[in-house]
């Protein structure tokens, strides 16, 4: 089993900052991660005020 001193992943806990993308300007945003409700309550993106983001597919969590 693979630990964080061996360089192994360690997985994201619940409420942990992530990196969140807004779908309707682009913008890049860290907010917490809420796990199984982040589809429920969304993060808001600070710079257009919608709540159309998701977790950053780029970033593997």
């Amino acid at each position: 089993m693979f630990t964080a001193k061996s360089g192994g992943f360690v997985p994201q806990k619940m409420g942990d900052k992530v990196l969140f993308v807004c779908k309707d300007c682009g913008y890049g945003f860290y907010a917490r991660d809420m796990g199984f409700l982040t589809s429920v309550i969304k993060a808001k993106c600070p710079k257009c005020n919608s709540c159309n983001t998701e977790k950053d597919k780029r970033i593997l969590y």
